[in-house]
């Protein structure tokens, strides 16, 4: 019995800590739908969204990020009823995919010193030398603070603004904080740019909710709302977010969800 094959989006490592995990999403479902035809990907928005669980605004938003940085080229093509074409540019491809990773060469051989010679027992004027122990470093290596000092500020202005309280790291607390708190926390400051940027998301974003009524439980809470305000652009003379600009210039924010 042969084993079905499954679609599957790939997650290209090098691009997360420039891109975030969804922008490497977005890179690895077009760069798989390229595969299947002349290194064209001609699948709509939607589509795309659907096959990554993310909005058509917020694919939008990075696939302008992923173009500004020379990794796809979208063209629209209106006699075909507006459909984008993204190209998947040949050389990001092949410097992604056939990168080997660098050998790590073994460390020098230590040298240890030759042990002194054993003292006879039958002479009794000679006494084995002591000698003094060195002291050697600790090589237990200290883990890096959960909270960084760009997440600390949005934490705590998080907890400010909601006037929710800042959930403690005891026991198994560190897995649910890191779903519900961190990592919200991070791709905002990641799609902000910046801490005053992302301090102004949230804001934004918790004064929008209040007035729909919505329940605020934690950053996760308020994550999708913020990623349809980021998508809208600034208002009201407000300063525009960092990474706009090519965004506007690409013509991706003027394109209307269907």
């Amino acid at each position: 019995m042969t084993e079905k094959k499954v679609p599957h989006t790939r997650i290209f490592d090098e691009l997360v800590p420039q891109f975030g995990l969804i922008g490497a999403a977005v890179y690895g479902v077009v760069w798989r739908y390229a595969q299947m035809r002349d290194g064209q990907c001609h699948a709509s928005y939607e589509r795309l969204a659907n096959d990554i669980g993310v909005t058509a605004r917020t694919l939008r938003t990075h696939v302008g990020k992923l173009q500004e940085a020379g990794l796809l080229s979208v063209q629209l093509q209106p006699e075909r009823g507006g459909t984008n074409w993204i190209d998947v540019t040949p050389e990001a491809v092949s410097g992604v995919m056939t990168r080997t990773p660098e050998r790590v060469s073994a460390p020098p051989r230590k040298e240890f010193p030759t042990p002194p010679e054993r003292v006879s027992a039958k002479d009794t004027n000679k006494k084995p030398v002591k000698r003094p122990l060195k002291a050697t470093p600790s090589r237990k290596r200290k883990k890096p603070p959960f909270w960084n000092d760009e997440l600390k500020v949005l934490r705590d202005y998080f907890a400010e603004v909601s006037g929710l309280p800042i959930p403690k790291l005891e026991g198994r607390a560190f897995a649910s904080v890191t779903k519900s708190w961190k990592l919200p926390l991070s791709d905002m400051f990641d799609l902000s740019g910046s801490i005053s940027d992302a301090k102004d998301l949230i804001a934004l974003t918790i004064r929008e909710m209040r007035n729909d009524k919505l329940r605020i439980s934690a950053p996760r809470s308020i994550w999708n709302v913020a990623l349809d305000i980021y998508a809208r652009g600034p208002t009201s003379g407000a300063a525009e977010p960092a990474g706009f600009a090519g965004l506007r210039e690409a013509g991706l924010l003027a394109v209307r969800d269907e």
